[in-house]
């Protein structure tokens, strides 16, 4: 009677790795359709920043960090600088000084959409870029 019972648990260990598996892979559909929502954000925000309009820009860049880093998602410009480029880094440290400090004026975009431009063709010329962020010790 054991063995029976052995097989039919190796069959359901068996059948729930399986399942497990499968439900790890990203289906085709969805793989397109969050390329597609990038490719918005990134337009969403080009025009944010040509229009010099700091607050879109802020909030383009949190929903783009939200897609990059779906794990550990940025919630402040600050968590997004120090995941980026010295370039960027400091162009988004502007634009929260605009936004937050006590001196108003104008604030214009071009150059952060440059370093932005310039920080995505970066991490792809890399071959480790997309897997250069180590994972965490504990992860629950």
């Amino acid at each position: 009677m054991w063995p029976w019972i052995s097989t039919a648990l190796a069959l359901l260990w068996l059948v729930t790795v399986l399942a497990w598996w499968r439900s790890r892979r990203p289906l085709p559909a969805q793989a397109d359709d969050r390329v597609q929502r990038m490719g918005q954000v990134r337009r969403d925000l080009e025009q944010a920043c040509q229009r010099n309009d700091a607050v879109a820009t802020k909030e383009g860049l949190l929903r783009w960090a939200g897609m990059r880093w779906q794990e550990h998602v940025p919630r402040s410009l600050g968590e997004i600088a120090t995941r980026c480029g010295t370039v960027l880094a400091e162009h988004l440290r502007m634009l929260d000084l605009h936004l937050y400090g006590r001196h108003g004026g104008q604030w214009h975009g071009a150059a952060l959409w440059e370093a932005f431009v310039a920080e995505g063709k970066a991490n792809q010329s890399r071959p480790d870029a997309a897997g250069s962020e180590l994972e965490p010790l504990n992860r629950i």
